[in-house]
């Protein structure tokens, strides 16, 4: 008597298990990539995943994204992350929604750094996005 192997699931199942594997791969790739300050990196993920899009910022690790975030706020490329959260922005995400408290505590420490240095010109930028 031969011996028969499970029949695979139907093509349909493998689909949707595929694309749930496949946003779960781009979240941790995602989060992982603003952790090490790639914001490209990760843009280009978000906008790779259409309508995959609200699982993929709901399964982002808040906390790996706001490592990143600090991170170049604290080495003074806050104009990237302007940039980046425009971006963000763009594809009908709200910027903070990525992040924890952190960002927002350290955006306000530099802020106030700004103003205090006379550099009203990058704290309009920067205060725009915070409200947004």
């Amino acid at each position: 008597m031969p011996i028969s192997s499970p029949r695979p699931p139907p093509l349909l199942m493998n689909l949707s298990l595929q694309s749930a594997d496949r946003v779960s791969y781009c979240a941790d790739m995602a989060s992982k990539l603003t952790m090490d300050k790639r914001l490209d990196d990760f843009v280009m993920i978000l906008e790779s995943n259409g309508s995959d899009l609200s699982v993929l910022v709901g399964l982002l690790d808040a906390r790996m994204v706001s490592a990143g975030i600090c991170g170049l706020i604290c080495e003074g490329r806050v104009g990237e992350v302007v940039r980046v959260f425009r971006l963000v922005e763009g594809l009908g995400i709200r910027a903070f929604d990525l992040c924890d408290e952190s960002v927002k505590a350290v955006l306000g420490l530099e802020l106030r750094r700004l103003v205090e240095e006379g550099e009203l010109g990058d704290v309009e930028v920067e205060v725009e996005v915070a409200d947004g």
